[in-house]
């Protein structure tokens, strides 16, 4: 079973910069940001919101 409030977030970004050909001035600028989540197991018994074998994350 998988938790859906816990999330394993990795975040790339990668930036590219282009400069003009005759001086040192910067042309372009191009930031790519790619976002991955994964959802981690169910801590279960580890868990505060986990009891009698079910999950009360949103019960109060």
């Amino acid at each position: 079973m998988k938790c859906p409030y816990i999330a394993n977030r990795t975040v790339i970004t990668q930036c590219n910069i282009t400069y003009d050909e005759d001086s040192e001035r910067q042309k372009m600028w191009k930031e790519c940001q790619v976002n991955k989540v994964s959802l981690a197991d169910c801590l279960k018994e580890e868990c505060g919101a986990y009891k009698n074998g079910e999950c009360h994350y949103n019960n109060n």
